[in-house]
């Protein structure tokens, strides 16, 4: 005979928290305007973010099967950020951020790159690598600014 598992109320409470995140991750992106070039990966870029968020926002003592629903829209956003192209410098962009925050892993990146948090250059945590990435992002923000 098979157990049933019943799950705990913050189980449920951090997957109906979950919901909106895995909605938007699922939709085909009407986030952006449809003839924007990278209205994909813009929107990838949104909800990965969102979910990012809503993971920073969960209890320090929830369990992972908590946190899983999170984990999970994550990893499916990021693996669609993974495989579009980049086809304006908004795409580079973001392609640049995902690279520099998956290679990085530090809290101040993260609190730069999805919190929008202002970060010199020599306040990053790494190495010459890390802090090139980091100018590399803030010329194409320049660019995007400049209308190139």
């Amino acid at each position: 005979m098979t157990k049933a598992i019943i799950p705990s109320r913050r189980g449920l409470l951090s997957a109906a928290v979950a919901m909106p995140v895995i909605a938007a991750a699922g939709s085909s992106g009407a986030i952006t305007d449809a003839h924007d070039p990278d209205a994909a990966l813009l929107s990838a870029w949104k909800n990965y973010k969102d979910a990012w968020r809503m993971l920073d926002g969960q209890s320090a003592d929830s369990t992972e099967a908590e946190l899983e629903p999170f984990h999970e829209v994550k990893d499916r956003v990021a693996g669609q950020i993974e495989e579009l192209p980049a086809r304006t410098t908004a795409g580079i962009a973001i392609k640049l951020r995902y690279l520099l925050m998956a290679y990085n892993e530090s809290r101040l990146m993260e609190l730069a790159i999805i919190q929008n948090h202002s970060c010199d250059r020599d306040e990053l945590d790494g190495d010459w690598r890390d802090k090139m990435l980091w100018c590399l992002i803030q010329d194409v923000d320049r660019m995007i600014a400049w209308g190139a």
